[in-house]
This record gives structure tokens, sequence and C-alpha cells, in this order.
């Protein structure tokens, strides 16, 4: 009985010397710990979408989780995580969940191209819709909980910059618009299961949502990031007019115009953002 009171004892001082040790490192570690850094997300569904904005980043590093590539660095001075979404909602949703189980985010602005809905739009026009949400499904767009509002700042930062910035009109093979393109900021956007290419399904979409644009990203990534309370915003460029323009759908002419148009409204909205939360 004594030697087990002997050994008893320098054991029960042993373990609370070591707890105690634990628990003031913890604290320590904890007080001293840098704070993760958040960064401004730059989404695109498909790679060369993303071209313009990786050339114009300094990447630091690229981390590869599951199938997606993170790649993380600076963006006009702006700490920012690079990343193709995948094409199509599901695809979205998955990599948008990923990006926020994993990282640190402070917001999600989403580059590419769309198809024109709004017959007042044409090809390579730029669109900033106030708001998202999918298109096909039983859904009610009149329902107060239908639509997915985007950041409000952000969107009021992007309004600032819409008149100061000029976009192409000509393809690399030469191919001229017939139009000059603009920026509109606000309306809808909508986004859909399938690559829009009917004028009657077109139709419906305009009649239904009075929607500017329509892609297959925007909608998931926007209800993802609602869902933990992450800003988001979408440039999106219009490619092709989603089957309502004469003859063969035009995005296989203007895919990498309107690419190149959205990424340059989003470089211009990062300098305008950089200053404005410096102020």
């Amino acid at each position: 009985m004594r030697r087990f009171r002997i050994v008893l004892i320098p054991l029960l001082l042993a373990l609370s010397i070591g707890l105690g040790c634990s628990l003031t490192c913890q604290q320590s570690c904890t007080a001293t710990a840098p704070e993760e850094t958040a960064y401004l997300v730059v989404m695109s569904a498909y790679r060369p979408e993303l071209t313009n904005l990786l050339e114009e980043a300094d990447v630091d590093t690229a981390r590869v989780i599951g199938e997606t590539t993170f790649h993380i660095g600076t963006l006009v001075d702006t700490d920012v995580i690079l990343v193709l979404s995948g094409i199509g909602l599901e695809r979205a949703a998955a990599t948008t969940q990923t990006l926020l189980d994993s990282f640190q985010v402070a917001g999600i602005v989403f580059s590419g191209i769309a198809g024109g809905i709004n017959p007042d739009l044409n090809i390579g026009d730029v669109t900033v819709p106030d708001r998202w949400d999918q298109a096909d499904g039983a859904l009610d767009p009149h329902h107060d909980n239908f639509w997915i509002p985007v950041d409000a700042t952000m969107l009021e930062v992007a309004a600032g910059i819409a008149d100061d910035i000029e976009l192409k009109d000509i393809t690399p093979e030469g191919i001229k618009l017939e139009n000059e393109p603009r920026i509109i900021t606000h309306g809808n956007g909508i986004s859909n299961s399938f690559f829009v290419d009917d004028p009657t399904y077109r139709e419906w979409l305009w009649e239904t949502f009075e929607a500017n644009a329509v892609d297959m990203e925007t909608s998931a990534v926007a209800r993802v990031a609602n869902e933990h309370n992450v800003p988001y915003i979408a440039f999106r460029s219009l490619s092709d007019l989603a089957g309502g323009g004469p003859g063969a759908n035009e995005i296989d002419t203007f895919f990498q115009l309107a690419a190149d148009n959205a990424a340059t409204v989003v470089i211009a909205f990062l300098e305008a953002w950089k200053d404005h939360m410096g102020h």
C-alpha cells in the first residue's frame, strides 16, 4: 500500500505539471498565432476564361484539393485565390463548398461568359446583375426567397467604374462586333443546368425571369456563398445570344473576346475595390 502511494503521488504531480504546461502552451500559441489570410476569390468555369487573370496575377503557390487546383497569390495588390469552378451547377456548387471549407474567404468574384437573354443587349457586353438564381426546375421567380442578391457594396463599386473601361470589339481573327460593347450593371442573371441554344426557350427565359444573361454556374456559387454569408458578385460577358441570333450559335466566334472583356472588367473592379477597402 505504501509503495502504491509513493508511485501514485509523483505520477499525479507529473500529470498536473504536464497539464499545466500544455494549457500554458495552448494559451500562448493561440495568443501569438497570426490570423489566417482572408482571400478574395476570383472564379471562372473554364480555363480560357481564367487565362488573362492568371497571367496578371503573382501566384505564390498552388494547392490541390481533390481534383481542384487553387492558385494562391496576389492580383492588383490583393490577396487572391484563382480557381476554376468547373462547368455546370453541381461542379460549381461542390468547388465553392470545398473553397469555403478550406480557406478564409472575404468574397467571391466570378468572371466568365454567358448567353444573352435581354433583347436590348449584344455580344461582347458585360453584365453585372443585381441578383441570380436557377432557371430550370419547379421554382417561382416571384417568391420572396427566390433571388439571391449580389453584395450591394461590390455592385456599387462595379457601377462606379462602368463608364471608364474600354472593351474589345474585334476578335483575334479580325471579326468586328456590330455594336460597341457596354458594361451593364443591375438587372437579373439566371443559371441553367444545360447550355441554352434555342430561340423559344430564350424567349421564355426573358419573359419569365427578365434576365440579362444565362450561364451554367453563377446561381450555384451564389447559393453556397449565401449559406455561408460570403459576399459575391459576377461579371458575365455575352459570347452568344443563346439561340437568338441568325445562323449558328456565335460562341465559337466570340468566346475569347467575351472572356477577355469579362476579365478586363474584373481587373478594373479589383483596382476599385482595393481603393474602396483602403478607405
